[in-house]
């Protein structure tokens, strides 16, 4: 999914491979390439769907550490393209008239409404 975040900078040259790549560190924070000629650098954040959709659909994969083992892992087909279905388009629906998804649980699962719908 971190190829759905989207970088953005000044004063960086075309062939500039290393910095073009960003890499998801064991805290779960994004990591860079380091660039003294880059001032500023920006990274557009993709909404959820746009970054599981990535996630899914995405057919490139980091080559293994190790990939001259026999069972080293091998990058593999994925899906050509992902939406929700009618269901998940109802929920997100739902869930966006709340705030956030604990004030929606318990909303919706308030005995009342369980009991109603």
């Amino acid at each position: 999914m971190e190829r759905s975040f989207q970088l953005e900078h000044d004063g960086g040259r075309v062939h500039d491979v290393g910095f073009r790549f960003v890499r998801v560190m064991r805290s779960g924070s994004l990591g860079l390439a380091l660039n003294i000629e880059i001032g500023q650098a920006a990274i557009t954040i993709p909404d959820d769907l746009a970054a599981l959709r990535m996630g899914v659909c995405n057919d490139f994969e980091w080559p293994p550490f190790d990939s001259n083992r026999k069972d080293a892992p091998h990058g593999r087909l994925r899906f050509a393209y992902a939406e929700p279905s009618d269901k998940g388009r109802y929920l997100l629906g739902a869930l966006g008239l709340f705030e956030n998804i604990p004030n929606a649980f318990d909303v919706l699962m308030h005995g009342y409404w369980y009991d109603t719908i």
